[in-house]
């Protein structure tokens, strides 16, 4: 078995600077170190290998101060590497990075498989593993979290998505991108770092590679970055201090008072408008809600669109016949940005057997026209069959925009079509508008953990692709008045080949899903250990919540990568979010900060959850905890 691992140095993101010029990252003086989920990539090729054989190679991209990070891969166990390394490449955005490592690739020679890390600290979208393997013309299976075996030129995997994990099999070549669950990482040995040490790594430049200039870098990446700024996230936060048995006790008393109030308001407010629009309250969310209320007679500037393109398109999704919820957040999405450049909104839909009762509701909330592609071998997801439906789509109607959520779905789907459809795309997208000189969709997102928001754009290709978070958005409120047209598509037999086979899914036990709980209950570093988890988690059970962590959480181990929230994790949207020993990352603060009501226990009185909280307790957690546990019966009757 020959196996390719490309891998990628990033800086320490609390560290990291940026160039408002150019928006690309300054790594001069920054710390680097391999990206974290790379090196399950490295551990799992080291895997394959020892109980299949065969030879393991890795690359990467970037300056020589890269070599750095293939060394350590050598050292923890990998055959071979090369440097990807040339001033032209600098700037390239995933497109173009994904480009330019699949031409290195190729120039390998024959492999069996390629294993990636799902994502990279620094930019978090996941892009460029598809993205390889769209260039390669490869079968993509994304987000796998454990390699089951390999037999006769076949894998099998599972693969980790919302409803739980999907059983898998590909033919070989294929490329994975892995999260945290598959192995664990080893350490570099030291008879790895003696021979890391000696091993020559030779440069491929654009000299060996004879890439076309214009197709790498700044120059050759569809998407620009427009801008670039700080996010600024804060709540008036009233914050108590427990020192003393007294002071524990009165601050805990007051802490559940608060929240008896304030769900008591949540809740009546509910009843009063319609549960689907109580998130708009949030200050976040009436940012992205507002929508520009302009007369159909003002005089609006004429923009150069690429006048073939027109008109808002989702990508709906649906699960067992039934559309899911994220097909109404993006309508709002859509919604917005209609009412400002007064054009059509359309979904497309890939399934089965889907009745037009169902599919109606798409048009009930915003939708004027379904395009339901309709056949046997659509009625699950599998990136090779959807890939070729999305794009004949796309050359059919010309959408210029399209918008899909950052699901498992849309971000193994969407950078796989941006490659074929030579198009720009955008990961995580925070906010949506309009350029005023060009017209050209700006897509606003966190990058380098969170710490940072770019803007970007993308002004030369069509059509322009965003995906957005699930739960970042309220749903688009249905209009029984509403009419529109379903048209349903059979696609040619030549589009539903694939080399991925999708056998099971072992569906989720959780009785409380992650990002449909009302509370969640988020465990941070200053639990200390895993061993104190039973005392978090009593507490959550008594008041019927469910349990999320923070990255540093699920990077010990303490908890499963499925209880992360963050830019890197889950976007929750809750009633009520407490955080127990959560510092409050800007990462983090990026998942939860849409929620109802925000509750933090912090021994830190400077930590930054305090900056996005409606209530605090400075105190030691594993005395706030016992007591408010104690106490829980004072607000039972509201909270169960």
């Amino acid at each position: 078995m020959r196996i390719i691992v490309p891998i990628k140095q990033v800086p320490e993101t609390k560290a990291v600077k940026m160039d408002e010029n150019t928006g690309t990252i300054i790594r001069d003086g920054v710390e680097s170190i391999i990206n974290p989920l790379d090196l399950y990539a490295i551990e799992l090729a080291i895997q394959l290998k020892e109980k299949y054989g065969g030879e393991i190679v890795t690359l990467t991209m970037g300056p020589p101060k890269a070599e750095e990070a293939l060394r350590e891969a050598v050292a923890m166990g990998i055959d071979t590497a090369f440097l990807v390394s040339d001033r032209v490449f600098a700037g390239s955005d995933t497109y173009a990075t994904s480009y330019i490592l699949s031409e290195a690739i190729r120039k390998q020679g024959k492999f069996d498989i390629i294993i990636c890390g799902e994502r990279a600290t620094d930019g978090d979208t996941g892009q460029v593993g598809p993205g390889i393997a769209a260039f390669l013309d490869l079968p993509v299976l994304s987000y796998v979290n454990h390699f089951v075996d390999y037999k006769d030129n076949l894998c099998k995997v599972h693969r980790l998505v919302e409803e739980g994990n999907e059983i898998l099999t590909t033919t070989l070549p294929a490329l994975l991108t892995v999260v945290k669950e598959v192995c664990e990482p080893r350490l570099p040995t030291l008879r790895g770092k003696k021979r890391a040490k000696k091993l020559e790594i030779p440069v491929f430049s654009n000299e060996e590679l004879k890439l076309d200039n214009a197709e790498l870098g700044l120059k050759g990446s569809p998407t620009k970055v427009a801008k670039i700024f700080r996010p600024k996230v804060a709540r008036a936060c009233k914050k108590l201090t427990a020192t003393d048995e007294k002071s524990l006790e009165s601050s805990v008393a007051v802490m559940i008072e608060f929240m008896k109030r304030k769900m008591f308001i949540v809740r009546s407010s509910n009843t009063k408008n319609n549960m689907e629009q109580t998130s708009k309250k949030s200050s976040i969310l009436k940012n992205l809600q507002t929508v520009c209320e302009q007369s159909s007679s003002v005089e609006k500037k004429p923009f150069n669109l690429m006048s073939n393109y027109k008109d808002i398109w989702i990508l709906a999704e649906q699960f067992e016949g039934r559309i899911l919820d994220i097909s109404y957040e993006l309508l709002t999405r859509a919604q917005d940005l209609a009412t400002k450049r007064k054009t059509n909104i359309n979904a497309m839909l890939f399934g089965n057997n889907i009745g037009d009762q169902e599919i109606n509701k798409l048009i009930l909330r915003g939708a004027d026209k379904v395009v339901f592609t309709d056949a046997p071998e659509l009625k699950f997801f599998l990136p090779e069959t959807y890939y070729r439906c999305m794009i004949d789509l796309i050359e059919r109607f010309k959408p210029e925009i399209i918008l899909a959520g950052a699901t498992s779905t849309g971000r193994t789907l969407m950078p796989y079509v941006a490659i074929k459809a030579n198009a720009g795309l955008t990961a995580d997208c925070t906010e949506l508008d309009f350029e005023n000189e060009t017209g050209n969709l700006l897509q606003t997102r966190p990058a380098i953990g969170g710490n940072i928001m770019a803007t970007i754009k993308t002004p030369e290709h069509r059509p322009q692709m965003a995906t957005i978070r699930p739960k970042s958005t309220p749903k688009a409120l249905p209009k029984n008045e509403r009419k529109g047209e379903i048209i349903r598509i059979t696609p040619p037999a030549k589009f539903l080949k694939t080399r991925v086979t999708r056998k099971d899914l072992i569906k989720t036990e959780d009785q409380i899903p992650l990002q449909n709980a009302e509370k969640v209950v988020v465990v941070g570093r200053g639990i200390k250990k895993a061993e104190n988890l039973p005392l978090i988690k009593a507490f959550a059970d008594k008041i019927g919540a469910a349990i999320g962590a923070s990255r540093d959480v699920v990077d010990r181990g303490w908890l499963s990568y499925a209880h992360q929230v963050g830019l890197s994790g889950k976007t929750i949207t809750p009633k009520l979010y407490i955080g127990i020993g959560v510092s409050g990352a800007i990462q983090h603060l990026a998942g939860m900060q849409t929620a109802e009501i925000s509750i933090a226990v912090n021994s830190d009185p400077d930590a930054q959850i305090f900056k996005v909280a409606d209530f605090g307790i400075v105190g030691d957690l594993f005395e706030v905890i016992p007591e408010l546990t104690k106490q829980i019966r004072l607000f039972n009757d509201l909270m169960i």
